[in-house]
């Protein structure tokens, strides 16, 4: 018994040293205040709801894109989405309808918890982001995701090349410490520096 509750501690101890030293988690916050993302979930993982999120996907992509062309901070995607939050959602039914759907479709800007992602040579931290969320029907199929500001939405998720206009975007929005963060090349070296710690800390 007295072993098991060493195990337990011990792996209490390791969760906990991971979380403290994960190499993105002290950026984390800040970045996230400049990002707004895209989440689109489905009304269930058949085929056919899946290929239904995957167009409207594109077509809320292709609106924002015209209606947000010129936006210079999140925060006048923030205001965009509050203040035309009827809007998208009716554009999202319609489009679902036009598709030959019945579903209800909810918009909303809302606080969502997101795994850690790469794009490009780029990788941003897990954590709560602010995002236009879109609920098709009952919301139980698989989601998808992507930053929508600044717009990485059509960067692939292992091969993909961000635009140089998107960096620049995301160096005038962010501190250099900040950004220096979100290169894979440094995030990776923060991760093995995390890994090397954790050795060191077993042997002690």
């Amino acid at each position: 018994m007295k072993k098991y509750y060493l195990s337990a501690l011990l792996t209490l101890c390791v969760t906990a040293l991971v979380i403290f030293l994960s190499p993105t988690e002290s950026h984390g916050d800040e970045i996230a205040k400049e990002i707004i993302r895209l989440h689109v979930i489905a009304n269930s993982d058949s085929v056919e709801d899946q290929d239904l999120k995957l167009t409207l996907r594109d077509a809320i992509m292709d609106f924002m894109s015209l209606q947000l062309s010129n936006a210079a901070s999140a925060d006048e995607i923030r205001n965009y989405i509050n203040e035309h939050n009827d809007e998208l959602e009716a554009f999202a039914r319609d489009f679902v309808q036009e598709n030959g759907y019945d579903y209800p479709v909810s918009v909303s800007l809302a606080t969502c918890y997101f795994p850690t992602k790469t794009y490009g040579d780029l990788v941003f931290p897990c954590g709560d982001y602010e995002a236009l969320k879109v609920v098709i029907g009952d919301g139980d199929g698989r989601n998808w995701w992507c930053v929508l500001y600044p717009p990485l939405c059509f960067i692939g998720v292992t091969d993909g090349v961000v635009p140089p206009e998107s960096k620049q975007m995301l160096q005038n929005l962010l501190s250099a410490e900040d950004y220096e963060s979100l290169l894979i090349t440094n995030y990776e070296k923060a991760d093995v520096k995390v890994k090397f710690k954790f050795l060191e800390w077993l042997k002690e």
